[in-house]
């Protein structure tokens, strides 16, 4: 029986990135239809996400499976075993607070320092070369300190970050915002009004929405996204949170939903009680910004996320009315992975202590490093 060629694109879309990997051998046309833009950007809508974890000692991408069920298992999977893996695995990983690995448009951007500071671009779920799935970006002495990749209107693919600076007034050090153009390979300052502050805020906890860095902070009490704007190579504020702090150690973590729109989790510190807040509409598709409530668990187990930050990553994702975060157990260090919802609670250590590894959420896509220009 010979399917329409519509329903077996519909059908392969829906089908795991390493399945779909060896089909490509299955015929011409398979092969090519796995190449094409808008069948990747389809497959990648419909991925369900993972936690990619990195260690000094260990690479995995976490899987959670049955999320709607009442017994979920969490699924290891060791990505050094890929070939496309293999530079990723064997890099000296530092693990101060600024180096992260994070999602980026179906790839992983990692940054590194090794003896000198680097990036890199990197595909796990396909084949290694020719062509690599790994693009390194050498930034040599320049101490740059990474906080995301993004891109301006024309595709130009640029590195937001900072360098550790000498006051000449006083004589102190302080962080200096700076672009870097990937094609010229070339560095810019850039202003910032409020000094360091929105740099170092930056660093870890900033995510990556159609070309540009998006990230939490606040300003004379009020809490509100602030972005860099790649075109125009400015911070500008985006827009203000859908909720307050009660409490100064009430955590708030801001989340890419469907690859379209924010989510941001809200922890109360005292009660432990967690809202998830939603945009309704994509970003960049009209000028205000509405959030809606999407769930609120009224207590949990889970533990201060606030006392988590202080020493790691906070990484999550929800599915339905489950919610799965990654992030540390305060009282071993062990990085863990916690599930809840109104009538489940399970905790499942990864082994690793969180100040000795970093993660991310990501959904696992063909896209290969030919999609990312210089």
């Amino acid at each position: 029986m010979v399917l329409p060629w519509d329903l077996e694109e519909e059908i392969l879309s829906r089908v795991p990135p390493l399945s779909l990997a060896r089909f490509r051998s299955v015929c011409k046309r398979w092969n090519g239809l796995f190449n094409e833009s808008k069948f990747i950007k389809c497959h990648l809508a419909r991925a369900r996400p993972q936690i990619i974890f990195l260690s000094k000692s260990n690479m995995y991408s976490i899987e959670i499976n049955d999320l709607a069920g009442v017994d979920p298992a969490v699924k290891l999977r060791d990505l050094a075993s890929l070939p496309s893996s293999c530079e990723i695995a064997h890099q000296e990983i530092d693990f101060d607070p600024t180096r992260t690995i994070k999602s980026f448009d179906g790839l992983l951007f990692c940054n590194f320092w090794p003896p000198e500071s680097r990036a890199a671009l990197w595909s796990p779920w396909l084949s290694s070369g020719p062509p690599p799935q790994v693009k390194w970006i050498e930034f040599g002495d320049a101490k740059f300190h990474v906080s995301g990749i993004g891109y301006d209107k024309n595709k130009v693919y640029k590195m937001f970050g900072s360098f550790i600076c000498l006051r000449q007034v006083h004589n102190n050090y302080h962080q200096r915002a700076a672009v870097y153009h990937c094609s010229s390979q070339v560095f810019k300052f850039v202003d910032t009004p409020g000094e360091d502050w929105p740099i170092r805020e930056a660093h870890r906890y900033s995510v990556s929405l159609n070309g540009n860095l998006y990230w939490i902070t606040s300003n004379v009490g009020k809490h509100f996204i602030r972005s860099f704007d790649f075109s125009k190579e400015i911070l500008k504020p985006f827009c203000l949170l859908p909720c307050h702090k009660n409490d100064s150690r009430d955590e708030l973590v801001l989340e890419v939903f469907k690859g379209e729109g924010f989510s941001l989790l809200k922890q109360c510190y005292v009660t432990r009680k967690i809202e998830i807040w939603v945009t309704n509409k994509k970003i960049g598709e009209e000028e205000g910004v509405v959030w809606i409530i999407y769930m609120t668990l009224p207590t949990t187990n889970l533990p201060s996320l606030f006392n988590s930050r202080l020493s790691g990553t906070i990484s999550y994702f929800f599915y339905g009315k489950t919610i799965v975060i990654c992030c540390g157990d305060n009282e071993t260090g062990a990085a863990c992975i916690y599930i809840v919802r109104s009538d489940l609670f399970k905790k499942f250590p990864i082994g690793s202590a969180i100040y000795h590894s970093c993660h991310c959420v990501y959904a696992p896509s063909l896209t290969p490093l030919h999609m990312i220009s210089d």
